[in-house]
């Protein structure tokens, strides 16, 4: 048989558990709808720098948004004697 006294601990203990527990998800779930929405935002920048992916041109673009100077080198391997030429925009 449980004394009352060792009821009230329990009914005690497990009331401040449950509200630690519910505000614990409560946390995740906030965290989780801000991580859903840099989700969208990702893909949805995504989607805008790859409008033209499907078009097959034979051209390679880059797109660099930056302040900073970068030395960049690129290497292509091209078939049955193609030229190359850049362009700045």
């Amino acid at each position: 048989m449980v004394s009352l006294e060792k009821l009230q601990k329990f009914s005690g203990y497990f009331r401040t558990r449950i509200t630690e527990i519910k505000e614990k998800i409560e946390d995740a779930t906030t965290i989780k709808n801000k991580i859903s929405v840099q989700v969208s935002n990702l893909r949805k920048q995504l989607n805008e720098l790859n409008v033209d992916e499907k078009v097959q041109t034979g051209e390679i673009k880059i797109k660099l948004n930056t302040e900073n100077y970068y030395r960049l080198k690129f290497n292509y391997k091209i078939q049955y004697k193609r030229g190359w030429l850049v362009s700045y925009i």
